[in-house]
């Protein structure tokens, strides 16, 4: 609570007259959003991935080896 005096700030060629805390907190707020912003994931696309061919007949459900359903049993 120390930063309260007012001070002059030059913002695009324009002098703004404001204090020290709510300048403090605008830049906190705006680096805040533009962080959030950059920092988000991406949408993965896939490509190929998700079409099923409902004419394709040599597809294999049965993944497991004989060993490996043993195992499970």
């Amino acid at each position: 609570m120390q930063n309260t005096g007012t001070v002059r700030f030059t913002i695009l060629f324009k002098d703004v007259y404001i204090s020290k805390l709510v300048m403090l907190t605008l830049v906190s707020v705006f680096g805040f959003i533009l962080g959030f912003l950059v920092g988000r994931p991406k949408t993965i696309r896939r490509l190929g991935d998700d079409f099923n061919d409902p004419y394709q007949t040599d597809v294999k459900t049965d993944t497991l080896s004989d060993e490996d359903k043993e195992y499970i049993n």
